[in-house]
């Protein structure tokens, strides 16, 4: 133990974490902030919208009260001088025809003002011009004689006909009027002998409301329109802070990582140099404890490399050596690389490939990319199960594809998983793994095919059903001037 000890004294494992003023451009990091943007800026928007949609409604009912109220309070007043006055005459006159007490003693009011007397028995006895005589009368009164029990005013709409015209003054396109009408009885003693009708014209009360309702749906268009504004202003100012610290996020995966990968390789050389000691490696405890160390060093290992593929992909530099390879002799190479694996879990491994693929890419992110979907594919798969590599050439839109399937009779993945599989450090339930014996990983395998796949300019997708297997297909375009014949 010693010459381990001494062979860590000197290791110095300290992270160095370098952040860079500008990140590089990532066209997926693009999309990614520029829909999170979208999002935050459709939120706070219809946060706004239904502020503003609110204040324009209080602000409309509160006028709209108070333009009725002035109007029925202007009403209520102008009743109450009247009909103390007509209950005078009737009662001075001590008859119980109202015709003839009040013979004499009725006005006819002005354009604005309707006078409207009926009997006891709801008929007309009296009435002013503007509604005996202007062809609205039986409008009116089918109106005042089913007077509503309890209310103290009602609102009559009354049609005008062509011919006629409450005032002269008023232009003649105004063809139906709004009538705000109180009605107070009338006693004689303690005999009702009929009840007082007081009218008055509101019509331009309520054209002013309902201009102002056009006025704040203006209004309110207006605010959307500066409330969208306000939100993308206020999205953008939330997206910094959400940008710094996935920058710093990546660029701290990125750099330890990288600083990680010389620590390791010390530890990985020197647990190799003290397996090479007869003396430490005659007890089976301590030959034990440093091959659990070495295993543990290269899953480490692994880990970190899986990790610095990823931050190089998000920075847009994940390095591809861009070369002519014949893609049927680089999966069926690998696909012999993975077999044995299969037979020990008794799977019928089979692979289909053209003759010769020639594609443009990077020989050994391909090779990376078939292991992780067929080292995936015989994980999840039971046993007497199978697995199938395909690998052929698709056109579609014109457009010349080479395309790569694994497809397994595995225990499938859930669809509520299936969007999730391609991000990172996600795993579905662990309980997969138990159902084939597989050993978990940390969640990245998929991650990586998806970077590799799209560094090429690719499409990956998982199409598969719980109990009856999966299929991962690739789709990869050729270019034209680089195709060759199959």
């Amino acid at each position: 133990m010693k010459i381990l000890s001494k062979a860590l004294e000197g290791l110095d494992i300290s992270l160095k974490f370098k952040f860079k003023k500008k990140p590089a451009e990532n066209p997926q990091e693009d999309v990614l902030f520029r829909q999170t943007q979208n999002r935050l800026t459709v939120q706070y928007c219809i946060m706004l919208t239904i502020f503003l949609s609110l204040f324009v409604f209080c602000v409309y009912t509160f006028l709209r009260y108070l333009i009725t109220q002035n109007q029925e309070h202007a009403l209520h007043e102008f009743m109450e001088q009247e009909s103390r006055y007509m209950n005078y005459i009737v009662a001075d006159n001590s008859d119980t025809d109202l015709k003839r007490a009040l013979a004499g003693n009725f006005s006819n009011g002005d354009g604005d003002t309707y006078y409207c007397i009926l009997d006891s028995n709801q008929n007309l006895v009296m009435g002013t011009d503007n509604i005996t005589k202007s062809g609205i009368q039986d409008q009116i009164l089918s109106k005042l004689q089913s007077w509503p029990e309890g209310k103290d005013y009602i609102y009559v709409k009354a049609d005008l006909p062509e011919h006629a015209h409450f005032d002269e003054h008023r232009p003649a396109s105004f063809k139906e009027r709004t009538l705000l009408f109180t009605a107070q009885p009338l006693w004689l003693g303690e005999q009702l002998v009929g009840t007082f009708y007081l009218g008055k014209d509101v019509t331009s009360a309520l054209q002013i409301l309902q201009n102002l309702i056009i006025v704040m749906l203006l209004i309110a268009i207006l605010f959307v329109g500066v409330a969208l504004l306000i939100s993308r202003h206020m999205s953008k100012r939330a997206m910094v802070p959400i940008i710094q610290s996935y920058t710093r996020q990546r660029e701290f995966a990125a750099d330890a990582s990288h600083e990680l990968r010389t620590p390791l390789s010390v530890l990985l050389s020197s647990i190799d140099t003290l397996q090479m000691e007869e003396t430490l490696t005659e007890e089976p405890f301590t030959r034990r404890v440093l091959s659990n160390m070495k295993d543990e060093i290269k899953r480490m290992s692994g880990l970190t490399h899986d990790l610095l593929i990823l931050a190089r992909s998000d920075a847009s530099a994940l390095p591809l050596h861009q070369e002519e390879l014949d893609l049927s002799a680089l999966a069926a190479s690998t696909f012999e690389i993975v077999k044995p694996l299969g037979q020990i879990k008794h799977l019928k491994m089979e692979v289909n490939t053209p003759a010769q693929l020639q594609v443009l890419g990077d020989k050994s992110r391909l090779h990376q990319l078939l292991l992780i979907l067929l080292d995936n594919a015989v994980k999840y798969t039971q046993e007497n199960g199978e697995v199938t590599l395909s690998v052929y050439r698709v056109v579609e839109k014109k457009q010349n594809f080479v395309c790569i399937a694994v497809e397994d009779t595995g225990i499938g993945i859930p669809s509520d998983a299936l969007d999730r599989i391609f991000d990172r450090f996600y795993r579905v339930e662990k309980s997969r793994a138990r159902q084939t014996g597989a050993e978990g990983g940390h969640g990245l395998g998929l991650s990586i095919a998806q970077a590799i796949v799209h560094a090429h300019h690719g499409t990956i997708k998982a199409i598969s059903q719980p109990g009856k297997g999966s299929r991962f297909e690739v789709r990869i375009p050729l270019l034209q001037q680089k195709q060759a014949a199959v």
